[in-house]
């Protein structure tokens, strides 16, 4: 990773973060949550509601047709142009003057 090197310039150097763990202490990421599932540590876990209401939005998003809750369809404009008409007509010379 690239680092301020010390001083008062603003140059950069490379530097290799690296740890060695313990073997004898390494666990496998599986091992930690089953660990923490079998003795009723939820800090890992999501609740059931997180879940649906995650899923709710993504199937808002994966939605196709006239009958989604939220338009998931891309506006098109011709090159050159600010963006689609119905968004720019707000816009006036006072906020990008010629």
């Amino acid at each position: 990773m690239d680092i301020k090197s010390p001083g008062l310039n603003d140059d950069l150097e490379l530097a290799t973060l690296t740890h060695d763990y313990p073997q004898d202490r390494a666990i496998d990421g599986y091992e930690k949550l089953l660990y923490d599932a079998i003795h009723g540590d939820q800090s890992h876990f999501v609740h059931a509601e997180e879940v649906m209401e995650s899923w709710r939005i993504v199937d808002d998003l994966l939605c196709t047709g006239s009958s989604c809750p939220i338009r998931t369809v891309p506006y098109l404009y011709m090159p050159g142009a600010w963006g689609p008409s119905h968004k720019t007509q707000f816009i006036t010379d006072w906020d990008y003057p010629a």
